[in-house]
């Protein structure tokens, strides 16, 4: 089974990731209450706070920061 989240418009389905749609596979389709547009201004919003709280910070940066993936799940 795989999950893809992504949005329609019109007739389209949109995706940020490349999937392989097995044919004629029974699938469930959920369609949330909120529009595309709050979701991506959620996250603006939350990057914007992102940024400002290191522009506040008065700690000097020191060597190269550690490249990370904020969308990679891990085990802590």
């Amino acid at each position: 089974m795989i999950a893809v989240e992504g949005y329609f418009e019109g007739d389209r389905f949109y995706t940020d990731r490349n999937v392989r749609i097995p044919q004629r596979k029974r699938a469930i389709v959920t369609i949330l209450d909120e529009p595309v547009l709050e979701i991506a201004e959620k996250e603006k919003q939350a990057w914007f706070c992102f940024f400002d709280k290191i522009a506040e910070c008065d700690e000097p940066l020191e060597g190269e920061p550690e490249r990370t993936n904020f969308k990679r799940e891990i085990d802590l």
